[in-house]
């Protein structure tokens, strides 16, 4: 039991001086072989603060010194919950009754109404509008996947300043799957395009999509959109656009070096990257894992179909597969 004791002023100043001059130490050696520091030692001393019985006990067995007769020992646990009950009653005097939960609701639906009304400023939670395009809603998932985050109310794309034409798109798809415009803004090196509203991400995270960090998470395409052929293609184009490349791979045979088209997925979630080869494989490719976080393809043939089947949208691998076919 949490016992204290108080010893009012300048009896507690007498007592501590008395047991210093007992020991033959002052005051900071004192409070060095209690264990507390001087400073506290001095506000017990002008009973500014209380302190532990168990200091007392100690105190009269090394000096014999008992506590001032006027000294008060009590429970701290009990005297807090005491004090606590005496707000309680103080604030139901001074405040009306908060009512019981169902009071409380209806007064707050008659509230919103009320605001409705007089369409003044005030935030009421937005109606949620979503498209019935499950091949947009599967591409922007994929964007999100690659370029996303999730916050409890926001979603966030972050991509290059040099991606302006890309961001415009990401805008639209925003657009055309919750019917709305996103937030646009830049610093730095960096465009983030943002949509916020907890609506909004109770319905992804229902689609499959997880709040927080992905790489922790191990995120994954979700289930739903690997059940038709369209919605594959769409999450592998917005897959692509934010987390994917396209270049010249070098490799030997033999002596002989030899340079090959080659398109790849870098993910660093595991499931992702388990995701984007399996997907590529059951829509009729033959992908290879080329690095511990990378997924590819290196037929020059399937790299062309890619781009014909898959339909990236980002201009920065557009461009770079129309001047690798033309070189």
């Amino acid at each position: 039991m949490p016992l204290r004791v108080k010893i009012p002023y300048p009896e507690s100043n007498i007592y501590f001086n008395n047991v210093c001059l007992a020991l033959n130490i002052s005051t900071q050696t004192f409070s060095e072989k209690l264990g507390f520091h001087c400073r506290t030692v001095k506000d017990w001393s002008k009973s500014k603060h209380t302190f532990p019985l168990e200091v007392a006990e100690k105190i009269k067995y090394i000096t014999h010194i008992p506590l001032p007769s006027n000294a008060i020992v009590f429970d701290s646990v009990k005297q807090k919950s005491e004090a606590g009950k005496k707000g309680a009653i103080a604030r139901n005097t001074i405040f009306p009754n908060p009512g019981t939960f169902e009071s409380r609701r209806k007064g707050g639906l008659h509230s919103l109404k009320v605001h409705e009304l007089l369409q003044d400023r005030f935030i009421t939670k937005k109606k949620l509008n979503v498209t019935k395009d499950s091949n947009k809603l599967a591409e922007l998932i994929g964007v999100i996947l690659g370029d996303g985050s999730v916050s409890k109310y926001q979603v966030r794309i972050t991509l290059h300043n040099h991606e302006k034409t890309y961001s415009k798109h990401v805008s639209k798809l925003i657009k055309l799957v919750f019917l709305e415009e996103p937030s646009i803004g830049e610093r730095k090196n960096i465009i983030d395009i943002s949509i916020s509203g907890k609506n909004i991400v109770t319905f992804l995270v229902k689609k499959g999509l997880f709040v927080g960090n992905k790489l922790k998470n191990n995120v994954s395409v979700p289930k739903w959109i690997k059940k038709q052929k369209n919605w594959i293609y769409s999450v592998l184009r917005g897959l692509f656009d934010t987390d994917g490349s396209i270049y010249l791979d070098s490799h030997y045979h033999g002596s002989k070096k030899y340079k090959s088209l080659c398109v790849a997925y870098t993910f660093y979630p595991t499931n992702l990257l388990t995701d984007a080869y399996l997907l590529l494989k059951l829509i009729g490719f033959h992908p290879t894992r080329g690095t511990k976080n990378r997924v590819m393809l290196r037929r020059r043939e399937e790299v062309i179909q890619f781009f014909k089947k898959i339909k990236p949208a980002n201009a920065k691998h557009i461009n770079r597969f129309l001047n690798f076919m033309e070189g």
